[in-house]
């Protein structure tokens, strides 16, 4: 029997992302019709309202975030280079924190695919010890017993809005994982990016893929544009929706991931003046599994 073209247990897996603004009947029906449309097995929203999503897509398997987990305070360590296990304690500005939005994991019942979540711990990234000390990776400044003081500047960008981290794994080839995320835009410009925090918040996303083992998708309304995030993430794809110069996919090269035409419905999706409907284009893209080694 020949291995069908499409679907996880080819090594083919089809992920649609959007910013949906919100959540309702009509925006579900919308999803679902672009996941038949398109052979999905996978959606990843942002924006959204992960209550009425389990109201509407019952018989998938579902998983929900809050976009902003930190509310109002952040507890961060004085000292990066003693693990964080002194706090200090930072009001993060609701503006870098987030709103009141969930990220959503919606997943075909009875695939050979499994999702699980990960904790987003950059606390534990190295790079962004380096980033918020000014530390030159490699120097070994803390290792000759001196301790490098935290940028208080940078410090904020531990409280932005997170990514949602989820591990995908298919019995016969090498798990992946995949960021769902929704970068904080905040107030202020600057070039390539919607918004300060955007920047600020790519900072440290970037760092800690960096330090991810394996392949990895960064997937979402990125609040920037195709160029800056190449600067950010050089060595990798970037796949961008059409008609939005801030929804991207950025993925590793392993992966192979290729653009899926939404058509119509995609373009009909992104029409800010209707509550159905979203100011941001969806997404969606083709990624290859590699073989697991016999």
């Amino acid at each position: 029997m020949s291995s069908p073209a499409h679907g996880p247990s080819s090594g083919k897996i089809r992920i649609l992302s959007a910013n949906t603004r919100g959540f309702s009947e009509k925006k579900a029906d919308k999803i679902k019709s672009m996941m038949e449309n398109n052979q999905i097995d996978l959606v990843v929203l942002q924006e959204c309202n992960g209550k009425v999503a389990f109201e509407q897509f019952k018989g998938f398997s579902i998983m929900s975030s809050p976009e902003a987990p930190y509310c109002d305070d952040v507890v961060f360590p004085k000292d990066p280079s003693k693990n964080y296990q002194d706090e200090h304690r930072f009001k993060v500005p609701k503006d870098l924190a987030g709103g009141a939005k969930d990220y959503v994991v919606i997943a075909r019942a009875g695939s050979s695919m499994k999702v699980e979540p990960i904790d987003f711990q950059p606390e534990k990234s190295q790079k962004v010890k380096d980033y918020l000390t000014d530390n030159k990776p490699g120097s070994g400044t803390a290792s000759r017993g001196s301790t490098p003081p935290v940028d208080d500047s940078k410090l904020k960008a531990l409280g932005l809005r997170p990514p949602q981290l989820m591990s995908i794994s298919v019995p016969g080839f090498q798990s992946i994982t995949l960021l769902n995320y929704h970068a904080p835009q905040s107030g202020g410009t600057t070039n390539g990016y919607s918004g300060m925090g955007a920047k600020l918040g790519h900072e440290i996303v970037q760092r800690v893929v960096g330090e991810l083992s394996g392949d990895k998708i960064l997937i979402g309304d990125q609040n920037a544009h195709h160029s800056s995030l190449r600067l950010g993430y050089p060595s990798a794809d970037i796949v961008s929706a059409t008609g939005d110069d801030l929804v991207h996919a950025v993925a590793s090269k392993g992966l192979k991931a290729t653009e899926i035409k939404l058509g119509s419905e995609g373009k009909a999706f992104q029409n800010k003046a209707s509550e159905e409907c979203s100011d941001h284009a969806p997404l969606a893209v083709e990624i290859s599994l590699t073989a697991s080694l016999a």
